[in-house]
């Protein structure tokens, strides 16, 4: 797993690792890629104070692609030294985006990730499509609590 792709998959499984969650601040990540080929544009895990695994967080899309698709697929994740605990793995469900072969620019969609506990946070993210081979596939998204 790439440092990038760690570092998203712990600030989102902070999401509901006991945080608190403000319903009225979306949260809003940012990726690149190639045309047609899957991005992850998201991890959704819960994680208890006593580090094992919690109930999978429900995924929705919210506010579809114009230019591709979202598939959510279930997987597991790994990280170290995530709040108190120092190695753990998790189930978890991945989402992906995917454009059609012939776009290029940027695309917008929103994820609903609705919490066992009821609460729900709408989680903005922005895609940009582009061809160029040196383009990464996954940008570090910019620190903010979640």
């Amino acid at each position: 797993m790439a440092f990038g792709m760690l570092w998203r998959a712990i600030l989102l499984l902070g999401m509901f690792a006991g945080t608190a969650i403000a319903e009225d601040q979306p949260a809003e990540s940012r990726f690149a890629g190639k045309p047609a080929q899957d991005i992850r544009i998201g991890v959704f895990a819960t994680v208890k104070k006593d580090c094992t695994p919690g109930p999978l967080p429900t995924v929705k899309l919210h506010q579809a692609p114009r230019n591709g698709v979202v598939v959510v697929k279930r997987g597991r994740v790994r990280a170290t030294n995530f709040k108190n605990c120092l190695a753990i793995e998790v189930p978890a469900f991945i989402a992906f985006y995917k454009s059609r072969p012939d776009f290029k620019g940027e695309e917008e969609l929103e994820l609903e990730v609705i919490g066992a506990n009821g609460k729900s946070r709408i989680q903005k993210v922005r895609v940009n499509v582009n061809g160029s081979p040196d383009q990464p596939d996954l940008q570090r998204p910019s620190r903010q609590q979640i």
